[in-house]
């Protein structure tokens, strides 16, 4: 078998009359045999509800085979939520095939603990400032509001005693979640979800001295990381470099340079995703890939691929993420998540098609995206195919002639943006689509699916009346218009449900 092919590589072979199916992981082996059949048959996975494959084929063994198989990017998770078996067959993994669980909460319903598994922004679960914070104080950040604080503190006040107790704490709960997740390749000790960080005279003093927050968080994950080896040698321990921790530091020496089993988790919420990260917008994200590929071999990448004001909306990193897993091949990233709608349970505004692309694209980053589109629309929307993309491809024009910024919080709910004649014409397509299909169809679903986009934008923009809105997207399960933690219009973490048909709905 070839060496190095990775997490999720594999290698088909024929020897004889016997076929060989090899990878060096569990995932691998599964990622070779979807492989087989794909060269077999054809097979092809689109989305949960979309299997494509020759039903004719008629195969002649013996057959000369030799494939190797080895994805550019390692590791994908799905942006939305997909179920294990979708991600699977489509060469992507769920959260819990990579990451240990870091809390301490017991899941019975395997939705719910894929979904909202804690996983990241994890620092108390480790050193709960309620348990440890009247005895070790230096443990936590000096900012706080009403005694709680924001982080922890990555230097312990520089008390080197506390240092070395704070850490033997953390690794300690450490091994009890490897306990409970004895398959995992990658656990995370992160900062928690806030522009917070300790301001006191030791974290000051690191911050001066290299230019950054981060040198410190990188001090303490490689004292965790040296113990973690010992008793976890092929565990990856990894960190965030996200929010007050994004910069990297501005010297690699002794002290800076990630421990081999140590990954960075680099999350550049600002970025624009219109574009790629070698536009000119992107300089300063691709500055800091850069710095940080020099920091660790392990360079993991959590990118944003939807705005969270604005779930029902299309966001335009269509094209983008083509030349962005391309540029990142560059610099031997190991993982991508492209972060959408986690907690939607359905996506309008071809959202589909982007988890598509996402699981095609880690494997060739040299995939055109109208390679991908030409698969997609035939697959998903049968004869409708025509139709939905001639719409996608208006879609598309229409965002690139607007001054759009690709952040993922931008105001993009307007009737400037989406006014009612374009919107109007795209409702054509859609009904067009509906006669080219059979009303009973898992085509019409789709359809459907790809309306609610055009219908949100007609009743939230143009006050047009909809009667069958809401009981189309209790029927699609969509559940929410925005992030929870995001929810600017006041409804509870952004639901539909129970929400009166107003101004937006």
């Amino acid at each position: 078998m070839p060496e190095n092919l990775g997490y999720s590589g594999y290698y088909l072979v024929t020897k004889g009359n016997s076929i060989f199916i090899m990878g060096e992981t569990e995932f691998g082996l599964r990622n070779g045999v979807y492989a087989f059949l794909y060269y077999m048959i054809g097979m092809e996975t689109f989305s949960a509800d979309t299997v494509v494959y020759d039903c004719g084929n008629v195969v002649d063994f013996p057959i000369a085979m030799e494939i190797v198989g080895k994805a550019d990017i390692d590791m994908i998770l799905p942006s939305n939520y997909l179920d294990r078996d979708t991600a699977h067959a489509m060469g992507m993994l769920a959260k819990d095939d990579v990451f240990a669980l870091t809390e301490d909460k017991e899941y019975t319903d395997p939705y719910q603990h894929m979904m909202f598994g804690n996983y990241w922004h994890n620092s108390f679960n480790y050193l709960p400032y309620t348990t440890y914070m009247s005895d070790h104080p230096s443990w936590f950040s000096t900012s706080s509001v009403d005694g709680k604080p924001f982080q922890i503190c990555y230097t312990a006040r520089g008390n080197d005693a506390e240092y070395r107790l704070m850490i033997e704490t953390a690794y300690a709960k450490m091994k009890e979640f490897l306990g409970k997740s004895p398959n995992a390749t990658t656990i995370t000790f992160t900062i928690e979800d806030n522009e917070e960080i300790c301001h006191c005279e030791k974290c000051r003093e690191l911050s001066d001295k290299y230019g950054s927050n981060s040198a410190a968080v990188i001090m303490f994950i490689n004292a965790l990381a040296d113990k973690l080896k010992v008793d976890y040698p092929k565990v990856r321990l990894l960190f965030f470099a996200y929010n007050r921790t994004e910069q990297a530091p501005n010297t690699v020496d002794e002290n800076t340079r990630c421990r081999d089993n140590v990954a960075v988790y680099y999350a550049p919420i600002k970025a624009n995703y219109n574009v790629s990260f070698s536009d000119p917008k992107n300089a300063e994200t691709a500055r800091q890939i850069q710095l940080w590929s020099q920091f660790s071999d392990n360079l993991y990448l959590w990118l944003y691929n939807t705005n969270f004001d604005h779930y029902l909306l299309p966001h335009n990193s269509f094209e983008a993420m083509a030349e962005i897993n391309r540029f990142c091949v560059q610099y031997n990233v190991k993982f991508i998540y492209w972060e959408g709608q986690w907690e939607q349970m359905a996506t309008t505004a071809f959202s589909t098609l982007k988890e598509y692309m996402n699981a095609k694209l880690g494997w060739n980053a040299n995939y055109t995206v109208d390679e991908l589109y030409d698969k997609f629309f035939p697959a998903y929307f049968g004869a409708a195919g025509g139709t939905m993309r001639t719409f996608f491809d208006e879609l598309i024009a229409h965002m690139k002639a607007h001054p759009l910024t690709g952040t993922i919080n931008e105001p993009i709910g307007t009737a400037d943006i989406w006014d009612r004649e374009t919107l109007n014409r795209w409702m054509g397509y859609i009904n067009k689509a509906y006669s080219e299909v059979d009303a009973n169809s898992i085509y019409f679903k789709h359809i459907k699916l790809e309306s609610i986009f055009v219908r949100h934008a007609l009743i939230a923009l143009h006050n047009v009346t909809d009667d069958s809105f809401k009981s189309d997207c209790k029927e699609l399960n969509i559940e929410r218009y925005s992030e929870c933690s995001h929810d600017k219009y006041g409804y509870t973490c952004g639901s539909l449900v129970g929400v009166p048909n107003g101004i937006y709905w």
